[in-house]
């Protein structure tokens, strides 16, 4: 059976290089073009999901500690918070222990999709919008940014997200799954840190800073 191409949310034109709304990261457009003559019929769910996600990301490393970092999030934007986190946890591994994560491209894989099994199956008890591991798999073969054949680094998770601490809260999202850091130290002191700085008994630097150097790491970036 054919699967339904993905196709502009202006003018149904169907495309594999689509690009999303850099807003809300929900709605994807063939060119800008498309997405100027949709804004007024979009921009309404587009405030709104974006209102969401910033309520969501309101305290993330507290929200992280909770399991519900990935509560009130569309399934697009679950997925790309999926496979990012292990995206950059693969690299990170690689870099730390210079050793391939199995199942992924790093090993000599054709892509990361066994990989992304196990780090879906290890989210037993999490709570979020997306359980679909086919579906996130698919949704990554579809989206070139988001693709498990394509590594990715620290610097290219900031320039996707236009976030300076997607990088740390994908690190620590990865670290509170696995139960542990890249080089295998116990993932469980970074992140009440961060939690306390949340809560305003800590340090107002602590929400700055980068987790890799502070666990005495050097990813790549």
């Amino acid at each position: 059976m054919a699967e339904t191409p993905i196709t502009c949310s202006a003018c149904s034109t169907p495309s594999p290089n689509l690009k999303n709304c850099a807003k809300c990261k929900t709605t994807a457009y063939c060119n800008r073009a498309s997405q100027k003559t949709h804004w007024q019929s979009h921009k309404k769910d587009c405030n709104a999901s974006a209102t969401t996600q910033s309520r969501a990301d309101d305290k993330p490393f507290t929200a992280i500690s909770k399991g519900t970092f990935l509560q009130e999030r569309s399934e697009e934007q679950t997925f790309r918070i999926l496979i990012d986190a292990l995206r950059l946890r693969e690299e990170d591994v690689y870099n730390v222990e210079q050793v391939a994560v199995a199942g992924t491209i790093y090993e000599g894989e054709g892509s990361s999709e066994g990989a992304l099994r196990g780090f879906w199956g290890r989210r037993r008890g999490w709570r979020g919008s997306c359980r679909r591991v086919d579906a996130c798999i698919q949704f990554g073969l579809q989206d070139e940014d988001f693709s498990p054949y394509d590594a990715q680094k620290k610097s290219d998770i900031v320039e996707t997200w236009k976030d300076d601490r997607m990088p740390m809260k994908l690190r620590m999202l990865a670290e509170k799954v696995y139960g542990s850091a890249p080089d295998g130290v116990k993932g469980d002191h970074m992140l009440p840190m961060m939690v306390s700085s949340e809560a305003g008994m800590g340090p107002r630097y602590m929400k700055k800073i980068d987790v890799a150097p502070a666990l005495g790491r050097n990813p790549r970036a």
